[in-house]
């Protein structure tokens, strides 16, 4: 693919036939992490800050648009590297890791989001902060269990568990209202 216009593009191919492995796998580390969010949150934090959001030009100006997924791996990779993490946390997060490299048949990141940006195929939902979750324009209640107006089918199961870990993590009670 030229890179002519993409940039800031990314692509991957995924085995769909191994993506209940990684959800299952995801499921166990964000169970762990919301067990022990407070034991954990220095570990994450520090994971969590050096992920990068796709489509950044549409956060830096207005939030109206901006779309809160980072790359999967990228996090669960500075978390099984933490030295702040617990060494089961590091684990599990290897797992994740491991499970989403084995997904992944082929990947494309534009010079902008390959090299150090963290582009290794899957994306994952992850605001950074309270508010970000609460208030997100582009998916409005889109991520809370309680959603019955347009329920996402993997928040809406409970065996998937990563947004009780974004709830734990980030201090929403499901169904808050932008501001609460």
């Amino acid at each position: 693919m030229k890179s002519d216009g993409f940039e800031d593009r990314t692509l991957s191919a995924i085995d769909l036939a191994k993506t209940d492995d990684l959800v299952k796998s995801l499921s166990t580390l964000s169970s762990a992490l919301a067990l022990d969010i407070d034991g954990q949150k220095a570990a994450i934090d520090k994971a969590r800050a050096r992920c990068h959001y796709y489509a950044p030009k549409s956060c830096e100006h207005e939030t109206q648009d901006c779309i809160y997924h980072v790359d999967l791996k990228q996090f669960t990779d500075g978390l099984a590297q933490s030295q702040l993490a617990s060494p089961a946390v590091k684990q599990l997060a290897q797992g994740v890791s491991d499970h989403v490299h084995g997904i992944v048949i082929d990947r494309y990141g534009g010079p902008e989001r390959d090299d150090g940006y963290g582009s290794y195929g899957l994306a994952i939902y992850f605001p950074a902060t309270h508010d970000e979750y609460a208030c997100d324009p582009v998916a409005p209640r889109a991520y809370y269990r309680s959603n019955d107006d347009n329920p996402v089918a993997f928040v809406a199961d409970k065996s998937v568990t990563w947004v009780d870990f974004l709830q734990a993590y980030l201090k929403v009670k499901d169904g808050a209202a932008c501001g609460q």
